[in-house]
């Protein structure tokens, strides 16, 4: 992954470190959108009744080809597909930066409950029975360290 330094701060592919952390919750809304757009799609050849008294293929009630239709349908499950795959190839690149590069275990944890099942402050503090203040100033401490290692290491 391309990592360049511009003045104090650290970017990683271009982005901050908390951008480039970020953007697996970014990550999931999308392949979400997309499954459901996908959903939408299927239930629309559903829609009507299949008329066959033509020549020429099937038709649906508003007299639309149903070939057509689901080779639509088709294609978008194929480009949906490849684009799931590659985003969560990106989901999985920073889980492994958050494990690499970050070695306190606790807090891996606080990057991992934060920044990949998307946990707010308070709800951290109350699994693992810490103040947010004190989240908060680990987590200060330690995105910087984050940025310096990971702009080495990816």
């Amino acid at each position: 992954m391309k990592t360049e330094k511009t003045g104090n701060d650290d970017k990683i592919g271009g982005m901050t470190p908390k951008e480039y952390l970020e953007q697996v919750k970014t990550i999931n809304r999308t392949v979400a959108l997309m499954k459901e757009k996908l959903v939408s799609m299927r239930s629309i050849l559903y829609v009507g009744a299949i008329d066959y008294s033509e020549i020429g293929g099937a038709r649906d009630s508003f007299g639309i080809n149903m070939e057509v239709s689901i080779a639509v349908v088709i294609d978008y499950e194929t480009r949906l597909k490849k684009e799931i795959g590659r985003l969560i190839s990106r989901r999985v690149q920073v889980e492994k930066s958050i494990a690499e590069v970050i070695g306190d275990p606790l807090v891996r944890e606080i990057f991992e409950r934060k920044y990949l099942l998307f946990h707010t402050w308070e709800t951290i503090s109350q699994d693992m029975c810490y103040s947010v203040q004190h989240l908060h100033r680990l987590h200060s401490k330690y995105l910087p360290k984050f940025a310096e290692i990971a702009c080495k290491e990816l």
